[in-house]
Parts: structure tokens; C-alpha cells; sequence
């Protein structure tokens, strides 16, 4: 019997046709102009659906403070889980005490607020945390149940250096001038417009934020913020749209 031999380099092409290999279509994120329409474009992917959802209704922790108070013997305002573990620990127990479910203890836990609302969405879920330790309960907007599950929004707010220069906004605070005063965003105020199906089987949820001179002035427009996931929940851009103007 005579033995066919073949190429290295052949064999290696033959078996990569066989498995399927080679580059695929990749995924284009399109940044958001004050000109164009929203938009997402990707290749076609399966819809995938989580394993579990962390995050539920179960979340919620709608008790006062009167417990926590008590219990650790000083006032909310005082506490600091994020830097005293035994604050903490104290909290944790008071919540036990009150008889808090576990899903909503397992929240302060990864967060260090608690869970005061919760907004089913689709693939990608809403919640509003607070505590009397962190911006004086003023709340803060989370993304829930995506990748990663549990994404707060503060840090993802675009800074002063990038919303500004955009046509709309820098049209705008071009009758405030520089320095002290500008108006900006207050992130604490921002508020869930509405989710929106991506193209490719994402999500993409847009959030106004106030812009103000300060905290109790008039709001002179709204910083409209587009944050993106794939159809497997990842998270995966965010896009800075037109300004809003104010409502009446």
C-alpha cells in the first residue's frame, strides 16, 4: 500500500476548513452625532438568554432607619460600610434582625446601598440605590442583570472634557462662558427615558441628566446619555446624544 503524503502547510488549511475556522463578520459600534439617527449596527447574533437573573424584585429593601439606628447605636448618617467593616457587619445584622430577604442583604453587599427600586426591562434590568451614608441618600442608577450584573452608573456618566465639545451642548453653554458657575449635570438627578431594542438583539437605554447652574437652579437642558448592550447582555458602549432641551 502506498502512503499519500501531503504538505504540513496543507494539512493545516484542510483542517482548518474542516473545523469552520476563520475570521468572522466583528462587531461595529457607531458613536452617536448630533446629525444621525441612533443606531447600532453589528452581525447577527443569537439571542442568548442569562443563566439566572441576580438581581429581582426580591432586591428590594423598603424599610426605614429606625432598625438600623438602634441596632448599631449611632445615626445612618454616621455609618461608613464602604471604609469600617465593622459598619458593615453592623448593618448586615440589622438587616437580618428586620428580617430582610437575603437577596436584598446579598445587594448591600455588593454595593454598599440598598435596593429601593427595581424596573424589569428585558435582557438588561433598572434599579435606584440609597443610603444616608453615601451623597445624603440622594440614590444613585444601576444596570442590573447584564454583564456585569450589577453596573452602576455614576462613574459611566461621560465628564465636563467630552460632553461639552459636542455641537449641541457647546452651542449652548456658549452664553455661560468659563470658569465658575457653567452649568453641568448632576448625575444624582438623572432619570430612565425609556430601553430600546438594539439592532442585532441588544438593548440601548437612554438617561437625561439636568444640566444646572447648581443643585436648586433651573434646569437649562438635559445631558441625554445612550448606554449599550449586546444581545448577550454585555456591556458594551456608551453614546453621548443631543441635547434636550428643558421641559416645561
Amino acid at each position: 500500500m502506498r502512503m499519500l503524503i501531503l504538505p504540513l502547510t496543507l494539512w493545516v488549511a484542510m483542517l482548518a476548513l474542516a473545523c469552520g475556522e476563520g475570521s468572522g463578520p466583528g462587531l461595529e459600534v457607531r458613536v452617536q452625532t448630533a446629525t444621525e439617527t441612533p443606531m447600532l449596527t453589528s452581525a447577527p447574533t443569537p439571542a442568548a438568554t442569562p443563566a439566572y437573573n441576580r438581581w429581582g424584585q426580591a432586591a428590594v429593601y423598603e424599610n426605614g432607619w429606625d432598625n438600623v439606628k438602634s441596632w448599631c447605636d449611632k445615626s445612618p448618617t454616621s455609618l461608613d460600610p464602604f471604609l469600617f467593616l465593622d459598619d458593615e457587619r453592623c448593618i448586615e445584622e440589622a438587616m437580618r434582625f428586620d428580617r430582610a430577604r437575603s437577596e436584598a442583604i446579598e445587594f448591600f453587599q455588593a454595593t454598599g446601598l440598598f435596593l429601593r427600586d427595581f424596573e424589569e426591562l428585558g435582557l438588561v434590568d433598572y434599579g435606584r440605590a440609597s443610603a444616608p451614608w453615601s451623597n445624603q441618600n440622594r440614590g444613585e442608577d444601576f444596570l442590573l442583570n447584564g454583564s456585569p450584573d450589577t453596573l452602576p452608573l455614576w462613574s459611566l456618566v461621560p465628564p465636563d472634557s467630552i460632553w461639552q465639545y459636542e455641537p449641541s451642548y457647546s452651542e449652548m453653554l456658549e452664553r455661560y462662558g468659563y470658569g465658575p458657575g457653567r452649568p453641568y449635570p448632576w448625575k444624582e438627578y438623572g432619570s430612565l427615558v425609556e430601553s430600546v431594542q438594539a439592532d442585532g438583539g441588544g438593548q440601548r437605554l437612554l438617561f437625561d441628566y439636568p444640566i444646572k447652574e447648581c443643585r436648586v437652579c433651573e434646569t437649562v437642558g438635559f445631558l441625554r446619555v445612550a448606554f449599550v448592550f449586546d444581545a448577550r447582555g454585555q456591556f458594551i458602549d456608551t453614546q453621548i446624544l443631543p441635547l434636550v432641551p428643558p421641559r416645561e
